[in-house]
């Protein structure tokens, strides 16, 4: 039986967390990765997200696989969730739930009032699952001039 360990990532991380990542966008047509144009926090992700005052973390398998991320950071008035990733063999399996947990727990430390995240409008199943946590999506769309030409849904979850 597989075993997993949620840890805070480390910027040796980045590889894993750049393919866990690419996997799922591999899933929606004309959905691309270009960490280099729109994601170069990802090369250095400990790094960066520790310099925003934030965390990052992982999930590893027993074998060391990287199977989940998730990174949290203080924003004025609460906290931002990016990132929450599980990779496709594993959904279902209650690791988000977990990351969401871990994350969640570190927006309470911070005694934030809320937690806002943006996600594209193409990952139905990512919706679902926020909207089960009790995430409410606004009305604000944000349109990105990236290589998948993304636009993306607000949500947030009040904590007070």
């Amino acid at each position: 039986m597989t075993r997993f360990q949620i840890r805070e990532a480390r910027n040796s991380d980045s590889a894993a967390v750049i393919d866990l990542i690419a996997a799922t966008y591999l899933e929606y047509p004309d959905c691309q990765l270009d960490v280099e144009a729109d994601e170069p926090q990802l090369l250095q992700p400990a790094s960066y997200y520790e310099s925003k005052g934030g965390k990052f973390w992982v999930v590893e398998a027993d074998e060391g696989a990287v199977v989940g991320s998730i990174a949290c950071v203080p924003v004025p008035g609460g906290c931002q969730l990016y990132n929450l990733y599980v990779s496709p063999q594993m959904r279902g399996s209650g690791l988000a739930h977990k990351l969401f947990e871990q994350a969640h727990a570190y927006a309470h430390e911070r005694e934030a009032g809320a937690i806002i995240l943006w996600t594209d409008i193409r990952f139905e199943r990512a919706h679902r699952f926020y909207e089960r946590l009790g995430f409410k999506r606004g009305p604000m769309l944000r349109s990105l001039a990236d290589e998948s030409w993304s636009v993306e849904y607000f949500y947030r979850l009040n904590l007070g």
